[in-house]
C-alpha cells in the first residue's frame, strides 16, 4: 500500500513563506511513492503567530484522522514543526 501524503505548506502559521515553499517541490519529487496527497488548510484568518500555528495543527489533526480512517498511512511534509503529528500518528 502506498501512503497518502499530508502536505502542510505553512511556516509559523503562514503559507508561501520560508521553509513552507519547499513542501510543493518535495511532494512533486515524491509523487510516485504516494497513492495521493492531501493539503492541510486553515480555518481561521491570520491573527498572530501562536494562534495561526494552532490553527495549522488543528488542520493537520483533521487531515491525519481522515487519512487514518481510510486505512492509509499519513506521512507529512511540512515547512515547520507541525510535521510531527502525521509522523507520530502513522506510527501509533
Amino acid at each position: 500500500m502506498k501512503p497518502e501524503l499530508v502536505l502542510v505548506p505553512y511556516h509559523l502559521g503562514r503559507t508561501g513563506v520560508g521553509p513552507a515553499l519547499g513542501v510543493a517541490a518535495l511532494a512533486e519529487a515524491l509523487a510516485d511513492l504516494a497513492e495521493t496527497a492531501v493539503t492541510v488548510t486553515r480555518e481561521g484568518e491570520d491573527t498572530y503567530e501562536v494562534a495561526d500555528c494552532f490553527d495549522v495543527v488543528r488542520g493537520v489533526a483533521a487531515r491525519v484522522a481522515g487519512v487514518c480512517a481510510s486505512g492509509s498511512v499519513p506521512p507529512g511534509l511540512a515547512g515547520h514543526c507541525p510535521s510531527p503529528p502525521p509522523t507520530s500518528r502513522a506510527s501509533a
